[in-house]
């Protein structure tokens, strides 16, 4: 196909799981204390009290960040580090930051673009954080990154999350959040000549849930991601006839009731991925560890793959992706990289073969 975004690296970072019983996010006494101002009360969930911290629930697991006083902006950051570590040679080539993310960062004037923008591309052009989009912000940003990209430079495409309190990190029944983050290199040009993955095509959806996110029951609002889910899905598949469906596998958010299964039966999708950890919705970094799950399967059958990804939020937006992963990747450490490193001589600002960019839509 002639649209795509390639991807050169990919890195993922999942702290180690801890018990909890809090159903809000870790509770941190210096976070967040704007919302204890009047006008916080526009910020933070309307079924928390003012000053809450606690509601108790069954005990749980879930991953959580390494330390108290690691952000989000710097679990980003570290992704992103893990895959240059991989990959030193994309750095220059890198002229936008694109970061999604659903939490906000604990120190209140923080900016996670901005932290990978002076941890590691100080030449950069272009920093911009996606935080209005739940979960679901990852194939938004991959269309952004495939205008950005076209004049022949690279992209960092990250997104991370930590849950704190007021904010709930478990909702019976529905989902269990978890602390994480993941980076990728990208470009929708000639920059990247041997890509891990190529994303296709990609289908990008808001549909508002018609019922209250607060307090609707757990499986009025699973029901509601499904549907979204299923309908991005049917959406992307249409444009492509060609495809068959029986061949591809399909991998998406982790919510407490399987959901892969229903959407693969009703897609006609032949197979489904397996959840990275199960039972754990690993948040707005979700779709990028499920194509480091899909390139691990197309190393192991050691020949190309194609997977449909798909992300949908309980507060409305929703997408999938179609995505070739190659069986040539090259495994670090966190998720993967290119076999060919990218040359040196190359200019910094581009190459003359620049790609077209990507065939994406917003429903």
């Amino acid at each position: 196909m002639k649209h795509v975004l390639r991807i050169a690296s990919l890195g993922v970072f999942i702290p180690p799981s801890a018990d909890h019983t809090n159903l809000l996010g870790t509770t941190l006494h210096t976070g967040y204390r704007q919302l204890l101002d009047a006008a916080g009360s526009r910020s933070r969930p309307p079924t928390v009290r003012r000053g809450g911290t606690l509601i108790l629930g069954e005990r749980y697991s879930a991953p959580t960040a390494a330390a108290e006083k690691e952000r989000s902006s710097e679990l980003a950051s570290r992704a992103v580090g893990d895959v240059l570590t991989a990959e030193p040679s994309t750095a220059p080539h890198v002229r936008s930051i694109l970061h999604a993310q659903c939490s906000l960062d604990q120190q209140v004037l923080g900016s996670a673009c901005l932290r990978v923008e002076h941890d590691h591309f100080r030449h950069a052009k272009r920093a911009m954080s996606i935080g209005q989009l739940g979960t679901a912000g990852v194939p938004t940003v991959f269309q952004l990154a495939a205008m950005d990209t076209r004049a022949g430079h690279l992209a960092c495409v990250s997104a991370s999350d930590k849950w704190i309190a007021p904010f709930f990190r478990r909702v019976p029944g529905l989902a269990t959040y978890a602390d994480a983050s993941a980076a990728s290199i990208v470009a929708a040009n000639g920059l990247v000549a041997a890509p891990i993955a190529e994303v296709e095509d990609l289908v990008a959806s808001c549909r508002p849930p018609g019922h209250d996110l607060w307090t609707a029951p757990a499986p009025q609002q699973l029901e509601h991601v499904r549907a979204h889910a299923e309908q991005c899905i049917h959406q992307l598949l249409s444009r492509h006839p060609d495809v068959e469906r029986a061949a591809l596998s399909l991998a998406g958010d982790t919510f407490e009731q399987d959901l892969n299964t229903r959407l693969a039966e009703a897609s006609g999708i032949g197979g489904v991925l397996e959840a990275p950890v199960p039972g754990i919705h690993l948040s707005s970094a979700s779709p990028l560890v499920a194509l480091r799950s899909a390139i691990a399967q197309a190393v192991k059958a050691g020949t190309s793959r194609r997977v449909v990804i798909w992300t949908a939020s309980p507060a409305g937006h929703a997408g999938a992706m179609l995505v070739r992963c190659a069986p040539d990747a090259v495994a670090t450490p966190t998720g993967w990289t290119s076999r060919l490193s990218f040359p040196s001589t190359a200019d910094h600002g581009g190459v003359a073969h620049a790609g077209q960019a990507i065939s994406g839509s917003v429903s």
